[in-house]
């Protein structure tokens, strides 16, 4: 199963390409579209549920934005993720964290929606990385700023 997740922001674009090319990908395809104008024809959706703990888990794939909770939530579960910057958004940050995961090959990313239907059909060529939570000594160098 492929799961779609767009966050709380709608994300139309991505969910008209995921339902146009969902015939020629050949498996079961869910989307959560959050408050979007496009309902899927091809696919089950829904727009929110109280968590999507279990789409996680039972999908092979997931195709989502940006944003930084799903995409470290993902890593943490050590999916297959393409990440699709939404940039219909007023900001842009989605993209700088696509970036730094892609070219640290954590994640697959897609600029262009056109090429959404071969990075599906390709995922399982894709050798990504483990991602490795660092760690975080925050309060290590809090204690350090005072200290001085």
């Amino acid at each position: 199963m492929i799961f779609i997740t767009v966050g709380t922001t709608a994300f139309d674009s991505l969910i008209q390409a995921v339902d146009e090319i969902s015939l020629a990908i050949n498996k079961k395809i869910i989307c959560q579209i959050a408050d979007g104008n496009y309902i899927p024809t091809q696919c089950e959706y829904f727009r929110f549920k109280p968590t999507i703990e279990k789409e996680f888990r039972d999908a092979e794939l997931i195709i989502c934005h940006g944003g930084a909770g799903t995409l470290f939530k993902l890593l943490e579960l050590r999916k297959k993720v393409i990440a699709v910057p939404n940039l219909e958004r007023s900001d842009k940050h989605q993209s700088d964290l696509i970036d730094t995961l892609s070219a640290g090959n954590y994640i697959i990313s897609c600029y262009k929606l056109s090429d959404l239907k071969d990075k599906i059909l390709d995922i399982g060529k894709a050798d990504l990385k483990k991602y490795e939570q660092p760690k975080c000594s925050i309060a290590e160098e809090i204690i350090k700023f005072i200290d001085r």
